[in-house]
């Protein structure tokens, strides 16, 4: 698949292409985003069984689809600063990651709905891995 390049979809503008590094914030749904200190969202991350889920899923795909150098699983929110690999959007990347953690907390935890908001923060970084 094709990189995007950078856009904004009426949101914070980012850029999406292979070597780029990226540090992308998702957050739990159901807080607030206003405010110093805001609540990010339901604090499902919380429990172990969950925040295992997304460990797993994020190193599951490590040098397949992007490659992995730092993450941070808080209670209500994911940090994860990848470099992007030819060929996986970032856009696809993180749609595939939601999908399959939100089915699998959701069944985990015996819920049902959302667990991720549907934006996320990118911050491009301005070097690239040679």
């Amino acid at each position: 698949m094709q990189h995007a390049g950078w856009r904004s979809r009426g949101y914070i503008p980012h850029c999406d292409g292979a070597g780029l590094i990226q540090h992308v914030t998702i957050s739990t749904v159901g807080g607030t985003e206003s405010g110093v200190g805001a609540n990010f969202g339901k604090r499902l991350l919380a429990r172990a069984e969950a925040a295992e889920i997304v460990e797993r899923a994020l190193l599951h795909f490590d040098s397949e689809r992007y490659r992995m150098l730092a993450w941070c699983i808080m209670s209500s929110h994911v940090h994860a600063v990848i470099e992007q690999i030819e060929g996986w959007p970032l856009a696809r990347v993180i749609h595939g990651l939601k999908s399959f953690t939100s089915n699998a907390i959701n069944r985990e935890l015996g819920r049902t709905g959302a667990v991720w908001l549907r934006e996320y923060l990118i911050v491009t970084c301005a070097i690239t891995i040679t």
